[in-house]
């Protein structure tokens, strides 16, 4: 019944005061249950951004389960299409909804971006959710993911396209491939201007924040 700016205000407000101390940060996760029903993205990217700074933190597989109860069943609603006639805003929480359900941990939509990735030569991954698909493709990979990736990078030609394979390779969990993502950030093989970007998307890496610095 609150107007978009409101439930935006709220929310903000709510992680505000719980990285301020002035609230518990339980009080600021109960109360973003609140939102399941919400439907406008710019709340949601508020909403996403709180819980995944407590994530950063702290985040297990409680946690884990938790967000869950919250972007699983938006990603369900929102599907893997375009609707047509859709604005961008929708076109945006799709990507985000699949984002955040992917990366804490939901097995159908890690499954399905696998897939998508698999046959993305026969069949190519709509630009607005590539760098989704890819994130969550890294973020289940190993040794072999982060390897084609990289060649991908070298091989790649239009520069939005080598930054989506940059940012891939800054999404592993397996703190050895990071390693190697920062010591290719910084080889040759990797323009100047580019690198502190993707140096920067390891330190945004709960699992490479250290590793960085």
């Amino acid at each position: 019944k609150l107007s978009i700016k409101d439930r935006l205000g709220l929310i903000r407000d709510m992680f505000a005061l719980a990285e301020g101390g002035y609230i518990d940060t339980v009080t600021a996760l109960d109360f973003s249950l609140a939102y399941k029903h919400e439907t406008e993205y710019i709340v949601w990217a508020e909403l996403a951004s709180g819980i995944g700074k407590v994530n950063a933190l702290f985040g297990d597989e409680t946690y884990k389960k938790y967000a869950l109860s919250l972007f699983s069943p938006l990603a369900s609603r929102m599907g893997w299409e375009q609707v047509k006639g859709e604005d961008h805003s929708h076109t945006f929480l799709r990507s985000l909804a699949i984002s955040g359900a992917g990366s804490y941990g939901d097995k159908n939509i890690i499954k399905h971006a696998q897939k998508l990735f698999k046959d993305r030569v026969k069949n190519p991954i709509r630009a607005d959710i590539r760098s989704t698909v890819y994130a969550i493709v890294a973020q289940n990979g190993t040794q072999k993911e982060w390897n084609l990736f990289k060649n991908l990078y070298l091989k790649e030609k239009m520069h939005e396209e080598q930054e989506r394979y940059g940012r891939a390779l800054a999404q592993f969990r397996d703190k050895k491939l990071l390693e190697q993502t920062l010591n290719f950030a910084i080889s040759k093989d990797v323009r100047t201007q580019d690198a502190p970007f993707m140096i920067g998307a390891v330190w945004g890496n709960v699992h490479g924040r250290d590793l960085t610095w």
